[in-house]
């Protein structure tokens, strides 16, 4: 099978994807077990919230999560395995919805939100987001106030750092949107720190400035680290009440300690952008 094959619908930038992101859901409900079985395991979901000094987060226990969770995402580990996100590796039930010649919409059969897509390139290539901030804005855009859009670095989430993707998903209930709400964040560059996580809010009703500082802001945090390779960072873009709005998150570790604790102090948390 090809992309062109697995294709249920083609868009453009500018336009309207929820239709099509709607349509392409309901095919896959019908005839993808897979994508079944991970949707009704929303509904088993443990949940639970945290508040401090007028910040909140949402915390989830999924297990159907736990294969990303738990990944080896070291460069030897990637290397042996086949890239899941390359179209011969995919389950012959998954379909998608082409944005561009570039990249396809499909449907996430490990859902960690509602409506939870991952959106590769057609081609391989690495995780890297340098380039890829205008993208992002239409994507944003065209999926509407009531979806996310997100990146997670090869570094610091990404399962699959051989092959560039974002993933999209629903909008509800995101703390650290509702948080800068309730702060009355006004101004169009904002340093952030909710919950212990410090951040960067980029806003504007302007796609191209939106895009621009995004990479600006990508490339000040590269000279910052000086690491040689791209910034450890996760990003959350929406677009809402006429804003693109940009959560930008640079990261100093992907994995906490207790992630490799034995015995009763492990707890299974491997954060990414969500």
């Amino acid at each position: 099978m090809s992309w062109e094959e697995r294709l249920l619908a083609r868009a453009r930038e500018g336009q309207d994807l929820r239709p099509l992101v709607e349509q392409l859901l309901e095919q896959q409900r019908q005839t993808w077990p897979l994508l079944q079985r991970g949707e009704a395991a929303l509904d088993q979901l443990r949940t639970r919230r945290l508040e401090r000094d007028g910040a909140h987060l949402i915390v989830q226990a999924n297990p159907g999560r736990i294969g990303s969770s738990s990944a080896a995402v070291d460069a030897a580990s990637v290397a042996k395995r086949p890239c899941f996100l390359c179209e011969p590796n995919l389950p012959a039930e998954e379909r998608g919805v082409a944005f561009g010649d570039d990249i396809v919409l499909v449907p996430n059969p490990y859902p960690i939100v509602r409506r939870h897509l991952s959106i590769p390139s057609r081609a391989p290539m690495p995780q890297a987001i340098a380039g890829r901030a205008a993208l992002i804005v239409a994507l944003t855009r065209g999926l509407g106030p009531d979806m996310l859009v997100l990146y997670n670095g090869p570094r610091c989430g990404a399962s699959a750092p051989d092959h560039f993707h974002l993933q999209a998903g629903s909008a509800r209930g995101m703390p650290v949107a509702e948080d800068a709400r309730a702060r009355g964040v006004g101004s169009e560059v904002t340093p952030l720190e909710l919950f212990g996580r410090r951040l960067l809010l980029l806003r504007s009703e302007d796609p191209a400035r939106s895009a621009d500082r995004l990479e600006r802001a990508v490339a000040a945090l590269d000279e910052i680290c000086a690491e040689g390779d791209e910034p450890m960072l996760n990003l959350i873009a929406t677009h809402r009440d006429g804003q693109d709005q940009l959560y930008l998150f640079p990261r100093a570790r992907h994995r906490p300690d207790c992630f490799y604790a034995e015995g009763d102090a492990r707890l299974m948390v491997s954060p990414g952008a969500l």
